[in-house]
């Protein structure tokens, strides 16, 4: 995906995160990304449009969000 790519283009440039790079309702593709991307992925944190209260992912060291590999 495009998302994915500009992942492994930025990495050399050692971002702290990618900041929501997908629409926020695509939690699928954010769970596709957080596993192939090299750096880590800041995903929304407000709840998706069909979904109400909080985002149950959108925790500290949540997908995506743990230490650099």
């Amino acid at each position: 995906s495009t998302a994915i790519r500009r992942a492994q283009q930025f990495a050399e440039y050692r971002p702290f995160w990618l900041e929501e790079p997908l629409h926020p309702d695509d939690l699928a593709g954010y769970a596709r990304l957080a596993e192939r991307a090299p750096i880590r992925i800041a995903g929304p944190c407000a709840a998706p449009r069909r979904r109400p209260g909080p985002t149950p992912w959108c925790r500290p060291a949540g997908p995506g969000l743990g230490p650099r590999r």
